[in-house]
């Protein structure tokens, strides 16, 4: 269980912006009722937002500023996010270089402190051998790979 809302909280910290329940649920490949019960904790604990749009609910990590504040997070969770996107910047700096680079295309890699300090095709050895070497340290993991996006752009509608 737990896994399945590291999953979901990883994917809304790559993606950084407003996301479909549905979106997350299929990117962490459980059901989209399984997924909310797993975002709403996150949201329980004040680490995402939820945005409600017609029916549809979009997701995000909670943004810096006054929202944290408000939410009362606590000084240690703000660093915490803190040193999270920074090295999730850092990842995205390097993806041009990690892709052309054979060591890491495909991998899953470990950025911490703004450098790789890990590569793996299994992403829970690769994060056991990095606690196991730095201890529980903020570490950013993430899949080097070509990000696919899908523009679903409506056709006009010919009239006979």
């Amino acid at each position: 269980m737990k896994a399945t809302k590291d999953a979901a909280f990883r994917f809304l910290v790559r993606k950084g912006d407003w996301v479909l329940t549905s979106d997350v649920a299929r990117a962490v490949g459980v059901s989209r009722v399984t997924i909310v019960q797993h975002l709403r904790e996150l949201l329980g604990q004040g680490l995402v937002e939820r945005r409600r749009i017609g029916r549809a609910g979009m997701w995000r990590i909670k943004q810096s500023g006054s929202a944290e504040r408000s939410a009362g997070l606590t000084l240690r969770s703000n660093e915490t996010m803190r040193q999270l996107y920074a090295e999730r910047d850092a990842y995205i700096r390097m993806r041009t270089k990690l892709l052309a680079d054979p060591r890491y295309a495909g991998k899953f890699v470990a950025v911490l402190k703004a450098e790789v300090v890990d590569a793996d095709s299994d992403e829970k050895e690769l994060v056991r051998r990095v606690y196991g070497k730095y201890g529980y340290v903020v570490v950013y993991v993430e899949k080097v790979h070509e990000e696919k996006r899908i523009l679903e752009i409506p056709s006009p509608e010919r009239r006979g």
